[in-house]
Formats: structure tokens, C-alpha cells, sequence
């Protein structure tokens, strides 16, 4: 039986003492040449996980962190600083805010056909809070140019009419930048000459006298350009001038509603660093309002998305910064137009209309504005360029419309993820006022035409402001109370 169980499946002593020896001439070969392969593949694994630690720090120790959480039954996976210490509050706060601004301005336009042509001022002064109070005080002017198209048609005493617009405008701006102390002595040296700045659009700046209280700390150029397409229908009374022949209308109730959408880019060099910061922002709005005689009620809704990049004298990318400024709300407006009609010599001339109007409005709904900033740093430069030079053809088009709040890990994202790691992000809820008012007059004579005079003024005052905290157990950044805001 044994021997049968020999013959048939088990090999003899003698043919076992041959297989292991061929078993171990073979395992010297695999330590030779099989070897040394595994040992080149391991070692190339070792230098790209290196290389990846290297030029994504914190993608790796993000990744690191959630295998090891996997394995340990969870725990916190947030952000690491270059020094390999997680961040504290402080350390992600940013360090000013703006506490207040008071704004004026007012503008001239003239219509001729269908060409746009128009002219403004502006004075803004704002008050920033943080480890040292600063004043902004901003004088701005500018011009525009556009075309516009307009279809009219009546039925009764019912009109209603289509626009359509576009629009190139420019503006320059000098800021001076006083620490808050010393602002009240600055003011009064400068009032003069902020007084006069108001009419430089029409070249008459000058006859004050009033200079400069000195260089201004900043300096910029901005372009943009706007589109616009509105309707409105109103509902008309007519009556005739007492004692002549001469119709008219006054306008009894009137609804419009108009949308727009512009982009800017601006420049601003600071001769106090040295910096010139190119902003990169997108604009839509839309409103409708309705008026009763002279009385009325709108609504509006508005988001405008920026994105600043700030280079050193060297030209090389010193920070980013995503902005987004959000209003909606209801409005309180009023308005009254009126229309005249004289008859040219001729009996078959076309009468000419003339139509005087004034409005305004008071808008006292608030702005929550959400900033994110990054400062670009030798570690982290290599990957903003990259970012930057893959988007920059088109940044307009990705502009954040939306808010940039890294308050999560993003290991499929590089930037967002290093906005995680170090961006610091401010939430704002200010209690914003302003006020318009315009006066004009149409002509319908000729090509027709018309001129408007116009005139704005606004308020911002912090009402809440809030930063993006540390991550914490859970990743998380939350949004903390910040003290910068007072």
C-alpha cells in the first residue's frame, strides 16, 4: 500500500533532494535581477511621494491625515501651516476691516440720437478698523460713451416703450491713506480742494485755486463696460396749458424693469509699497419699480464678483483676493415727468415734444460683502502663478460671482485647498443708505435728444462682521466674531 502511494503521487527522497536544489539555484537568480527591480520601483515611489510633499504640502498631509483617521477610527484632518503647526484663529484673522464709509457724487448725461455721451465725480471716505486705524479718502472722475436704441408706441393714454444700451466708461482715482488720529486735521487742510473736485468734469477745477494737501498715496485706471435692456409702460393724463394751444401730459402711473451686466478692470499703484494691483470684476443687477403720481415703491437685486491680484515691484504675484459684494431688497422711490408739445411754423409739420422730469430713490437695504485673501508666499508661489497663468485669458469669465469660502478641506482642488490651508476670509453685514436724485429734460426735435443732472450720496456702517476660524475636530473652519470690526 505504501509503496503504491510512492508510484503514484509522492516522489522519492532522492527526486525531493534534487527539486529543492533546483528550487535555490533559482532563488539566487530572483535575488539578482527580480530583486533589484522591486528596489528601483520602491525607490522611485519613495521620490514621488517626496516631490508631492514637496510641491503640495498640504494635499499630502491632508491625504496622510485621512488614512491615518481611517485606520485610528477618525479625528481631525485640518489644515497644516508651512511650519508643520495647525493654525490658530488668530493666525487666519484677518487684520483690518471696514468699519464705515460715506460716499457723494453726481454725474452729467446727454443723449444725442442714439449716442450716449456722459461725465461724473466722486468723493468716498472710508474708515478701516484692525491693529492700526486708517482713513481712505478717494477722489474720483470720470467718463462715458454709448450707444442706445429705443422703441416707443402708444395705445390711448397708455404708452410703453423698449431700450437698449451699451456702454464704455473710464475713471481715474487718487487716495490718500492718514491714520485715523491725524485724519481730522487732514480733512480740514484738504476740504477745499474736495470741494472743487466736484466740478473738474467741466474743466472749472482749477478756479478755486485749492491744491493737493499732498501726492496721493494711490493712484488708478479704470475701464469697464456695461450693458443694459429695460421696458417701461405708463399710463398718461392729458391736459392743455391755460391761455395757450399748446397740449400736454403728465404722467399718472408708470411700471419699468430693467437688467444690466458690466465688467471692469482696474489698476491701482500704491507709492507706498511700491504695488500695482490689477481687479478683475463682473457686475449684474436687476430691478423693477412702479409709480403712482409721485410716489412709488421698487425692488433690486445686485452681485457684483471681483478678483485682485497685487504684484510687488519685481512683478511677482504678492497676494490674491476673491471679493463678493450681495444687495436685495425693496426701495422707496419717486419721480414726475411731463410732457409738452409746441407746433413749428408749418402746417404740416410734426409737433416737438419736450418732456421735463425729475426722480429719485432711497434704498436702505443692507450689503454683506465676502472676502477672501491669500498672501502668496515661496512656498505656495509656484502653484498661484500656475493658477493664475492657466486662468488669466479668462478671468472675467470666472470671476466669483458666488462667494470663495474655503471653510472645507478640498484635496481635488489644489488652490482651494491652499485657500483652506491659509486663506483668510471676512464676512461682512453692513447697514447701507443711499440716495439718488436726477432732473432732465427730453427733446424730441431733430434727431432728439436730451440732458440729465444727477446726483448720489451713500452710507455703510459695520453691522456684523465675522472671519473663518481654525479647522476644527471635524475639518471645519466655522465663522468666528472678529474684533477688527469692533
Amino acid at each position: 500500500m505504501t509503496q503504491g502511494m510512492h508510484g503514484q503521487g509522492e516522489p522519492r527522497r532522492g527526486e525531493r533532494d534534487a527539486a529543492t536544489r533546483r528550487r535555490r539555484w533559482d532563488d539566487r537568480g530572483a535575488g539578482t535581477i527580480e530583486y533589484q527591480g522591486i528596489l528601483v520601483v520602491g525607490a522611485l515611489l519613495v521620490v514621488a511621494v517626496v516631490g508631492a510633499a514637496l510641491a503640495f504640502p498640504g494635499m499630502t498631509e491632508s491625504a496622510v491625515c485621512r488614512v491615518k483617521s481611517a485606520f485610528e477610527g477618525g479625528g481631525a484632518c485640518g489644515a497644516v501651516s508651512a511650519s508643520g503647526e495647525a493654525p490658530t484663529d488668530e493666525d487666519l484673522r484677518p487684520g483690518v476691516c471696514m468699519l464705515s464709509e460715506t460716499s457723494q457724487g453726481g454725474g452729467v448725461g446727454v443723449d444725442i440720437g442714439f449716442v450716449k455721451l456722459g461725465t461724473d465725480w466722486g468723493l468716498q471716505v472710508t474708515e478701516y478698523g484692525g491693529k492700526e486705524g486708517e482713513v481712505h479718502a478717494t477722489v474720483t472722475n470720470g467718463a462715458s460713451a454709448g450707444l442706445q436704441a429705443k422703441v416707443e408706441g402708444e395705445a390711448g393714454a397708455v404708452g410703453a416703450s423698449a431700450s437698449a444700451s451699451v456702454e464704455g466708461t473710464y475713471q481715474h482715482g487718487d487716495t490718500w491713506i492718514v491714520p485715523t488720529e491725524e485724519w481730522p486735521a487732514f480733512k480740514e487742510n484738504a476740504e477745499a480742494y474736495f470741494s472743487q473736485s466736484k466740478w473738474r468734469w467741466i474743466g472749472a477745477g482749477t478756479l478755486w485755486g485749492a491744491r493737493e494737501p499732498r501726492a496721493p498715496d494711490v493712484t488708478s485706471h479704470r475701464g469697464g463696460a456695461t450693458a443694459q435692456v429695460g421696458v417701461n409702460a405708463a399710463v398718461g393724463m392729458e391736459s392743455t396749458v391755460e391761455g395757450e394751444d399748446r397740449p400736454g401730459a403728465l404722467t399718472v402711473a408708470s411700471a419699468s424693469a430693467q437688467a444690466s451686466a458690466g465688467v471692469t478692470v482696474t489698476r491701482e499703484h500704491n507709492a507706498l509699497d511700491d504695488t500695482v494691483t490689477w481687479t478683475y470684476a463682473a457686475e449684474g443687477s436687476a430691478s423693477a419699480q412702479a409709480t403712482v403720481l409721485v410716489g412709488g415703491v421698487g425692488a433690486q437685486a445686485s452681485r457684483t464678483g471681483a478678483l485682485s491680484v497685487t504684484y510687488d515691484a519685481q512683478m511677482r504675484v504678492r497676494s490674491l483676493s476673491f471679493s463678493t459684494t450681495e444687495r436685495a431688497g425693496a426701495y422707496a422711490a419717486f419721480g414726475l415727468d411731463v410732457e409738452l408739445e409746441t407746433q413749428p411754423p408749418g402746417r404740416h409739420s410734426k409737433p416737438n415734444t419736450y418732456s421735463p422730469s425729475g426722480g429719485g430713490s432711497h434704498d436702505p437695504n443692507d450689503l454683506v460683502v465676502t472676502t477672501t485673501t491669500l498672501d502668496v508666499t515661496r512656498d505656495n508661489r509656484e502653484l498661484v502663478e500656475g493658477w493664475l497663468d492657466e486662468r488669466f485669458g479668462g478671468a472675467a469669465a470666472e470671476l466669483p460671482l458666488t462667494p470663495v469660502v474655503p471653510s472645507s478641506p478640498a484635496p481635488d482642488d489644489a488652490m482651494m485647498q491652499l485657500l483652506y490651508e491659509s486663506g483668510k476670509t471676512s464676512r461682512n453685514v453692513y447697514a447701507a443708505t443711499d440716495s439718488s436724485g436726477r432732473v432732465g429734460v427730453g427733446v424730441s426735435a431733430g434727431v432728439g435728444g436730451g440732458v440729465e443732472i444727477s446726483g448720489t450720496q451713500g452710507e455703510r456702517a459695520v453691522r456684523d462682521g465675522q472671519f473663518l476660524g481654525s479647522p476644527r475636530e471635524d475639518g471645519v473652519r466655522p465663522f468666528l466674531p472678529n474684533a477688527a470690526c469692533g
